[in-house]
């Protein structure tokens, strides 16, 4: 399908090795690359040639990386620890999975699948990142709530 998969982070508790094993013993090592961290630019410039953003989590509190990806048009697949599943898949801004290896593996070859929509996913994700999660959006809703809070407490 014309499909590879890029893995970045950091090299926690020497997991780093076990994903390399991991990939040589499947021998999946030409469509599946393990990456260490990347920041500022370097992690820009992947962002924005990347077509989907995967992250995949238990327990998450905001993610900043699928925010980033969002903030650049790119669909998100992701499970429900990220906290922002709903509203990418309300906004049809990507994808949600379970949290198991079999329904995160539905979910990317649906997206695969739906390559044909990927414009409008973008789209859809720009748009959600601008209206739900931008400074400007957080900012006067965060005063507004203190607002709210300072009010209930002086009544």
């Amino acid at each position: 399908n014309n499909c590879k998969l890029d893995i970045y982070g950091p090299d926690y508790q020497g997991r780093y090795a076990q994903v390399e094993s991991l990939i040589a013993e499947r021998d999946v090592g030409d469509i599946v690359t393990l990456h260490h961290e990347i920041t500022g630019k370097e992690k820009e410039q992947v962002l924005l040639n990347s077509d989907i953003f995967i992250q995949t989590s238990r327990t998450e509190g905001m993610p900043l990386g699928v925010l980033e990806a969002l903030s650049y048009g790119i669909p998100c697949l992701i499970t429900e620890g990220t906290n922002l599943r709903s509203d990418v898949e309300k906004a049809n801004a990507g994808w949600g999975a379970d949290t198991t290896a079999t329904a995160i593996k539905n979910a990317i070859i649906n997206a695969i699948s739906e390559r044909s929509t990927d414009k409008t996913k973008s789209a859809n994700a720009r748009n959600l990142a601008n209206m739900r999660y931008s400074w400007d959006t957080i900012s006067k809703s965060t005063v507004k709530k203190y607002q709210q809070l300072c009010t209930t407490k002086n009544t």
